[in-house]
């Protein structure tokens, strides 16, 4: 069964970025937070929307 929500650590190692990125596009908008108690998380299709958005590369 697949994961279907990650700690801040873990979507830091799925995305690739370093923590204050992350925060950087949560303050932006451009990928949203959840939260179980003290806990955050981040919702694995919330994490695949916020990759899809990214913009492409052009060359």
């Amino acid at each position: 069964m697949r994961k279907q929500a990650y700690t801040v650590n873990e979507t830091l190692r799925e995305i690739g970025i370093g923590r204050s990125k992350l925060y950087a596009e949560i303050k932006a908008g451009k990928i949203t937070p959840r939260k179980i108690g003290k806990k955050t998380i981040f919702l694995a299709k919330d994490i695949e929307a916020y990759l899809e958005n990214l913009p492409t590369m052009n060359r």
